[in-house]
């Protein structure tokens, strides 16, 4: 699936309020989850993982480290995939993702704090489902560099956990019975800088 949607900061120029911007390289990146399942005596027995497709990020920095950067991120609700179609348009259901009233799910930093060596904590808002949570999650920073250009490319990994109840993503009765309440969402996001608006 191509990504189709973006953010309305993402014009691909710098913006000035910014020392640098930087959006997700797609290439490199990855959005990821996994639920456990239970069997016949409530315990759990094995993992449904899944990813989304489709998502834009945008970081927008005056630090060289990072520190004090914005972070937004959309994500195309209807991109899920869990490698069986039955499962993905019951997840992109009314019960549960609501796609065709929630197409989008989101999230804005509000700060985003530089720890020791290479980790940060990043404080948030999680919109999902048209329910918006205040979050904190841990980050690791990991730098490459691009073969062609030599610059640096930042890369972030997250590994939390949210409620699914806290987002109102709930179903039947058979549903509840075997799926988790926890989700465990795994991050891998590398970024590549924004040029420098010249006009």
């Amino acid at each position: 699936m191509e990504n189709t949607i973006s953010l309305s900061t993402a014009q691909k120029l710098k913006s000035p309020d910014w020392l640098s911007e930087w959006s997700i390289d797609h290439n490199t990146s990855a959005i990821r989850f996994s639920v456990s399942q239970r069997n016949l005596l409530a315990r759990p027995f094995r993992k449904i993982r899944g990813k989304f497709k489709v998502y834009e990020g945008l970081l927008q920095t005056n630090s060289e480290d990072f520190s004090g950067a914005s972070i937004h991120t959309i994500i195309e609700a209807d991109s899920i995939y869990t490698g069986k179609k039955m499962r993905d348009k019951q997840l992109l259901s009314a019960n549960l993702l609501d796609v065709e009233h929630f197409p989008f799910l989101r999230f804005r930093s509000l700060s985003f704090e530089k720890g020791r060596e290479n980790k940060y904590i990043l404080e948030g808002e999680l919109s999902i489902r048209g329910v918006s949570k205040r979050i904190v999650i841990d980050v690791i920073y990991r730098h490459g560099v691009n073969a062609i250009t030599g610059e640096i490319t930042p890369c972030f990994e997250s590994v939390f956990q949210i409620n699914r109840h806290d987002y109102a993503l709930q179903s039947n009765m058979f549903f509840e019975a075997f799926i988790e309440k926890e989700i465990t969402v795994q991050l891998d996001l590398e970024f590549v800088r924004l040029p420098d608006n010249i006009f």
